[in-house]
């Protein structure tokens, strides 16, 4: 073992590639899920082959040292941050605990559980969470670098397309993956945390003393799939910086956040305390946000009308006038191959106008109005939300280190991810240390599946919480 500052160690490994087996058994982990209600009411008395399965890499991780490192090298203290899955997909990120090694993404079947290769990221970010926009096919990082403003280290958004993630082989390669795009984020100096929703990535902070304020503030992708940014001016250079849009204060120890129709959940934990989940129904941070965001769908529906039925009478009229010297050319033309060539460019022609046509009428038909001054007196307007404790519709109580919840609309299952299975913390938990993605299923009767503990073996029949 190598010595470290304080509990930060590295146990030595003969392993060469990453690892897909479990740190605990399942018996260690089956007495942690008993000892807390809400994951039995949860379905999650026991773990079996559907409702989890091992985090890769706690044992040991294939990785790299250094950016421009000309071997790989195996990692052991790699702890896991955020979770997100595509139709096809579920990706993991981790980071070393020791900061000796670059960070990764664990890429796993959807369907099977199994991994299938890890991603190594460029340097050692954190990694507090990932998400998935599935309108562009994008994985965003947390992550963190040198502010353009300030030159201290500030919050990043970086993403990965999937084609670049599917074409990736780091054993290939020897290198990390290169981000596709990269942000500075206005206001933040680390994204702790990330979600996904409507089109627009929200960014949180982790704070653990009263000292400042934890928020969370929405950041809304653009049709090209980046983020919205605005110039930022520093001495005699300029830097397009995101800049995010209506913000919530939230309590502090906040690890992730999600979102769906009418719901908004926060995942919170801190050191061996328990772990929360709060949960807040139809809050005035939501509702604001549905609000927008169909303001924001109104505005762009409007703006597509306004060009169509601005530019697209002018752009028929001038393709027809060029078809008409083009039936000119073919009824001059004697050579019979230019004028095959002739009518095959006619054609085509006659085909994008008939397009164009098609689309007048309809947005004609449409005529889409919209209050532009209400717009942007809404966008304008400076609301700070609260998503606080004491506002909360539901609290619930789950075993230490949560980290990320995400439900998946493909197959309507809630992924839990702790980083509790981590050697550094594992040792210090002991039994009640999570290994392996939780998984839980809305087709599942928990009351099917009742167990109790009698310290020895699982029986069926009454809970029991010790």
């Amino acid at each position: 073992v190598v010595p470290l500052t304080g509990f930060k160690v590295e146990p030595e490994t003969d392993r060469t590639e990453t690892s897909t087996d479990a740190v605990l058994t399942d018996e260690q982990v089956n007495y942690t899920l008993l000892k807390y209600p809400t994951m039995v009411e949860l379905g999650l008395n026991r773990v079996t082959a559907d409702n989890s399965f091992p985090i890769p890499g706690l044992i040991a991780t294939k990785t790299l040292e250094s950016n421009d490192s000309n071997e790989f090298s195996m990692c052991t203290s790699m702890t896991p941050q955020g979770i997100c899955r595509t139709s096809k997909y579920i990706f993991i990120s981790a980071y070393c605990h020791t900061k000796s090694h670059n960070s990764v993404l664990y890429m796993i079947d959807g369907n099977t559980n199994t991994f299938i290769k890890e991603i190594i990221l460029p340097d050692k970010p954190h990694a507090g969470n990932i998400c998935y926009d599935p309108v562009n096919n994008n994985i965003w990082v947390a992550c963190t670098g040198k502010g353009f403003v300030t030159g201290k280290r500030t919050a990043y958004l970086n993403c990965l397309n999937l084609n670049t993630i599917e074409a990736y082989d780091f054993n290939t390669s020897k290198k990390p993956i290169v981000f596709d795009m990269k942000y500075e984020i206005e206001g933040f100096r680390n994204a702790s945390f990330i979600s996904y929703y409507r089109g627009n990535i929200f960014v949180g902070n982790y704070r653990n003393n009263d000292k400042e304020n934890s928020y969370v503030q929405r950041f809304p992708i653009t049709d090209e799939g980046g983020l919205e940014t605005k110039p930022v001016k520093q001495a005699l250079k300029t830097k397009q910086i995101a800049s995010g849009r209506e913000m919530a204060v939230i309590d502090k120890f906040c690890q992730g956040i999600f979102l769906e129709e009418g719901t908004l959940v926060m995942t919170q934990s801190t050191g061996n305390a328990k772990s929360k989940i709060t949960v807040f129904y139809e809050s005035d941070y939501e509702t604001s946000i549905n609000e927008m965001t169909d303001l924001e769908y109104q505005y762009k529906a409007y703006l597509q009308n306004k060009e169509v039925l601005e530019t697209y009478p002018g752009l028929i009229k001038s393709k027809k006038n060029l078809l008409d010297e083009i039936d000119e050319m073919i009824s001059d033309e004697t050579d019979s191959l230019k004028r095959d060539q002739y009518k095959k460019q006619r054609d085509t022609l006659a085909e994008e106008i008939e397009n164009l046509e098609v689309i007048l009428k309809i947005e004609t038909e449409a005529n889409i109005t919209f209050d532009l001054d209400a717009y942007k007196e809404k966008y304008n307007k400076e609301v700070v939300y609260s998503l606080e404790d004491k506002n909360a519709d539901d609290i619930f109580e789950l075993p230490p280190r949560l980290e990320q919840v995400f439900a998946s609309t493909y197959n309507d299952c809630l992924y839990l991810l702790f980083e509790s299975g981590a050697h550094a913390y594992k040792n210090q938990f002991g039994a009640d240390a999570i290994d392996r993605i939780l998984i839980v299923n809305a087709d599942v009767d928990p009351s099917d599946t009742i167990y109790y503990y009698d310290g020895t073996d699982y029986y069926e029949g009454e809970i029991t919480y010790q």
